[in-house]
């Protein structure tokens, strides 16, 4: 399991107060982690499964858990061409 962390010392994120910036994961074409707003920092945990699939943490991306996942680490199974229901 990965973990993608972004810090910002100012603790207004990297959106909106001073600019439009954001940060986006993707694999191929599909963008499976993505944001700009939020404190000092973010924190999302994730899985390259195959080619194909990324699983993401639950917090990141909240839809149906993959089967056999168990707290704290529920994952969710993102495939390409697919995004987190909203």
């Amino acid at each position: 399991i990965y973990t993608f962390t972004i810090l910002d010392e100012y603790g207004d994120g990297i959106c909106c107060d001073y600019g439009e910036g954001s940060y986006k994961l993707s694999l191929g074409e599909t963008t499976f982690i993505q944001g700009g707003v939020f404190g000092y920092s973010i924190q999302h945990k994730f899985a390259i499964a195959d080619d194909e699939t990324v699983l993401v943490d639950q917090d990141t991306c909240p839809s149906e858990p993959v089967s056999g996942a168990t707290q704290p680490d529920i994952l969710s199974k993102i495939v390409t061409g697919e995004k987190c229901k909203e």
